[in-house]
C-alpha cells in the first residue's frame, strides 16, 4: 500500500524562504538488495572536470573551475570543478544532466550544492525512481549564483534504485541552475548523529579542549563563574561558567586561541554566546577552513558585557575539517572579546587515518634583525586537514608550537653567533611537512 509523502518529509537548506524544495514521489515498500548494490553516485562532485559518468543533452551545462561569475560573488563550490549552467549558452541554453543509477541504502541523507534560477516547474535538481522514471524530490536555486546546501531526507525510499537528474527548460533571465558536490547515503557528512567539542561551553572552568595560539589576552584565569560586572548588570553567560577575556589584562591584552579540528556534520548548524567590543577587523569570532585557513564567517560583540547568541548555517562546507578561532588585537576602549556555549555539529571522526604531510612552508626571509633577537616570516602551508603549528627549527633545534601565525621571534641570540634557522608545519593527525629554506643569520 502506498504512502504520499508529498512535502510531509524533512528538508534541511539556507534561506528557506526562498529555496523551492519539493517532495514529489510515494514511499512504496522495497527489499534490500540480495548483494550490495552501488551506493555511491559517480563523479558527483565532477572532479574530472567533465562529465564522465553522466549524460548530457542540449547545450545548457558546463563543467568550470570558475571561482566567481565576473560581475560580483563567489560560487563557493566544493572542489575545483563544478557545474555552471550559464557558462557558454547564457540563459538562452536548455538541457538535462542525468547521473549513473545508485541505490539508496542505510542513512538518512542525500545532500548537494545548488545555485542559479528559481523556478521549480523548468530549472531543478531531481531525485529520480530508477524503476518508474518518477520524480521523488526535486530543489531549484533562489536567483543568485552563491551555492547553498539542500538536505534532503530519504528514509522513505531505502532500497529504492535511483538517479539524479539536472533540468533546465527555462530561456527567461535567471533561466540557468548550478550544481556540485552531490552526496548520497553512503558519503554524507550529514546525519542526526554528531557530538560537540570538548570544554565547549567553558563548564571545566578552565580552557582544556582549546589552543592559546598567540599573546595574553586568553587564559584559564579568564574563565570565570562571574554572573555580573561593573555595577551589577548580568553576563547572561549559559550555565556557570564562561570565558570573558577582561577578567584578568582588561583591554591592553592581545592573543588569538582557537579550538581544536572538527568536521562539520549534522545539519551544518553553529551557534554560540558572543559579547565584548565591537570591531569585526580586530576582535571577533571566526569558523576556519583548515585546508587553508580561510575565514568562513566572522562575529563580532556590541560593546556590551551581555550575551547575545549568534548562529550560522555552516552546511555549505558540509564535511570539511575546521575550526574557531577567538581574536583580540584591539587595546582601545572595548579591547576585549568574550565567548560561551559553543555548539557545533561535528562528525565523529579520527584523524589518525590522516597519512598526508601539509606542504612545506615556503619563501622563509628575514624581516627584523637585532643583536640579540631575529624575527622571519614564510609563506603559509597548507594542508588536506589543516594546519595546527610549526616546528622551528634553529642550528639542529626544534621547537613544535600550536601556533598558525607565519612569523616568529628567536631571542637569546649570542652577537657573532650564526644560526641556520628553518621552519615545518604539522597537521593535526601529526603529520610533518618537508622543512622550509634556511636562512643563515650572522650576528
Amino acid at each position: 500500500m502506498k504512502q504520499s509523502v508529498m512535502k510531509k518529509m524533512t528538508v534541511f537548506f539556507i534561506a528557506i524562504s526562498m529555496l523551492s524544495v519539493s517532495f514529489l514521489g510515494t514511499a512504496s515498500a522495497s527489499t534490500a538488495p540480495a548483494s550490495a548494490p552501488i551506493r555511491n553516485i559517480m563523479n558527483g562532485n565532477f572532479e574530472t572536470g567533465d562529465f564522465t559518468f553522466w549524460t548530457v543533452t542540449g547545450n545548457a551545462f558546463s563543467v568550470v573551475s570558475d571561482t566567481n561569475w565576473g560581475w560580483g560573488g563567489d560560487f563557493n563550490q566544493k572542489g575545483k570543478y563544478h557545474v555552471w549552467g550559464y557558462k557558454n549558452a547564457g540563459d538562452a541554453g536548455t538541457g538535462t544532466l542525468q547521473s549513473k543509477g545508485f541505490t539508496i541504502w542505510g542513512g538518512k541523507y542525500i545532500d548537494f550544492l545548488i545555485s542559479g534560477g528559481n523556478d521549480l516547474d523548468n530549472l531543478y535538481v531531481a531525485l529520480v525512481d530508477g524503476t518508474n522514471g518518477q520524480i521523488l524530490a526535486k530543489a531549484t536555486g533562489n536567483n543568485d549564483e552563491s551555492y547553498r546546501r539542500v538536505i534532503f531526507d530519504v528514509t522513505p525510499f531505502q532500497y529504492k534504485s535511483v538517479y539524479f537528474k539536472i533540468v533546465d527548460n527555462s530561456t527567461t533571465p535567471w533561466g540557468h541552475i548550478n550544481v556540485d558536490d552531490i552526496h548520497t547515503t553512503a558519503d554524507t557528512p550529514f546525519s542526526d548523529s554528531y557530538s560537540t567539542l570538548p570544554n565547549h561551553d567553558f563548564e571545566d572552568g578552565n580552557l582544556n579542549g582549546w589552543i592559546v595560539n598567540s599573546g595574553n589576552a586568553f587564559s584559564a584565569e579568564d574563565v570565570t563563574s562571574d554572573s555580573t560586572y561593573w555595577d551589577g548588570q548580568p553576563f547572561n553567560q549559559s550555565g556557570t561558567y564562561h570565558l570573558w577575556s577582561y577578567k584578568v589584562g582588561g583591554d591592553a591584552d592581545t592573543g588569538v586561541m582557537q579550538s581544536n579540528f572538527f568536521r562539520i556534520g549534522g545539519q551544518g548548524k553553529i551557534d554560540f554566546l558572543i559579547s565584548g567590543g565591537n570591531d569585526i577587523n580586530n576582535e571577533y569570532v571566526a569558523l576556519v577552513r583548515g585546508s587553508d585557513g580561510k575565514e568562513l564567517f566572522k562575529a563580532t560583540g556590541s560593546n556590551s558585557e551581555q550575551y547575545t547568541r549568534v548562529s550560522w548555517d555552516a552546511s555549505v562546507y558540509g564535511g570539511d575539517y575546521v575550526y574557531v578561532k577567538i581574536v583580540d588585537k584591539a587595546t582601545g576602549d572595548w579591547g576585549h572579546i568574550n565567548l560561551d556555549d559553543l555548539n557545533v555539529q561535528a562528525v565523529n571522526y579520527s584523524v589518525k587515518n590522516d597519512i598526508t604531510p601539509p606542504t612545506a612552508p615556503t619563501n622563509l626571509v628575514v624581516t627584523n634583525r637585532t643583536s640579540t633577537s631575529v624575527t622571519v616570516s614564510w609563506t603559509a602551508s597548507t594542508d588536506n586537514i589543516g594546519v595546527t603549528g610549526y616546528n622551528f627549527k634553529n642550528n639542529g633545534s626544534s621547537t613544535p608550537t600550536y601556533s598558525t601565525e607565519t612569523s616568529r621571534t628567536f631571542n637569546g641570540m649570542s652577537p657573532g653567533g650564526t644560526y641556520n634557522i628553518s621552519v615545518s608545519a604539522i597537521d593535526a593527525a601529526g603529520n610533518e611537512s618537508a622543512d622550509s629554506n634556511t636562512v643563515v643569520v650572522q650576528n
